[in-house]
């Protein structure tokens, strides 16, 4: 059993770790014609951006079997479009039942001769696994103006890092994320393949809230801000469901609420990302 408890866990980790991840990259829409000006003018922005930095910070604070859990990630990255290359790094934090542990993964992202996307990671800087990284989008140009709700403008002329900026809150439906993260997960094994004999019903997840902050001269993102606590808490119970239709009948005993899902991306250095080379390794 106890062995089973970890590797829930583990999925349950990996699960609010995709989604934060998909939450803060996924297309963005509105409804209010002021703010979706401002979100049209962003996308179009973003799109012709040579290079930029940002960093990522993802904090995940969960209760299990009455043990407290909390991890943090910081993920920078450095992404240039032409040529297309990536470095990210990520530090994980992570302190459960008075026991801290940290990790540390070194990504990059390249094409290669024939065009294909290909993610190179390590855990030591030495050796790297070749991964297809096909479906790679990376945060800017995965912007769009299609899937957030309720859009609205919060503050006119708010000042982010030394940045004059409007501030936007928004919503993604949880029915619609629920839905759109049904390929993500089958393609690490987790859930069903999204038939319809293994349809699940999302319409009652909690939306993702979400606050973005645009520059007011040039249009780019400065900052993004996501609140998937209430959606976690109702996805969990839709990802049990899916792991006992896989036959997997431990996941019934899972145990686990989440206190805090939430990410906070900064973006800096547009036009003037610090350059790197890809180790020779990452071949």
């Amino acid at each position: 059993m106890k062995k089973w408890k970890k590797s829930l866990m583990a999925v349950c980790l990996t699960a609010a770790m995709v989604l934060c991840t998909f939450a803060s990259t996924v297309p963005t829409g509105a409804a209010s014609l002021t703010a979706d000006q401002y979100l049209k003018k962003m996308t179009k922005a973003s799109a012709n951006v040579k290079s930029y930095e940002t960093t990522t910070t993802t904090v995940q604070n969960m209760i299990s079997y009455g043990v407290a859990t909390n991890a943090k990630t910081i993920q920078k990255i450095i992404s240039f479009a032409k040529p297309m290359k990536t470095k990210g790094v990520a530090t994980t934090t992570m302190t459960s039942g008075g026991q801290t542990s940290k990790a540390k993964t070194i990504t990059y992202v390249k094409k290669n001769a024939k065009g294909k996307m290909i993610a190179y990671v390590s855990a030591d800087g030495k050796t790297y696994d070749k991964v297809d990284a096909s479906s790679y989008a990376d945060a800017l140009s995965s912007i769009d103006t299609d899937i957030y709700s309720n859009a609205k403008i919060v503050k006119k002329n708010v000042k982010v890092n030394k940045v004059n900026t409007v501030q936007i809150s928004a919503e993604i439906a949880g029915e619609d994320l629920g839905k759109a993260m049904e390929s993500v997960f089958a393609a690490i094994g987790i859930g069903g393949d999204g038939s319809d004999d293994a349809a699940i019903d999302y319409s009652g997840l909690k939306a993702v809230k979400t606050t973005i902050w645009i520059d007011r001269k040039t249009y780019r993102p400065i900052k993004i801000t996501t609140d998937m606590t209430a959606f976690m808490n109702g996805y969990m119970t839709v990802l049990i469901q899916q792991m006992q239709g896989m036959g997997i009948n431990e996941a019934a005993d899972l145990d686990i609420s989440y206190t805090k899902v939430a990410t906070t991306q900064v973006f800096a250095k547009y036009n003037k990302a610090t350059n790197f080379t890809i180790p020779k390794a990452c071949k």
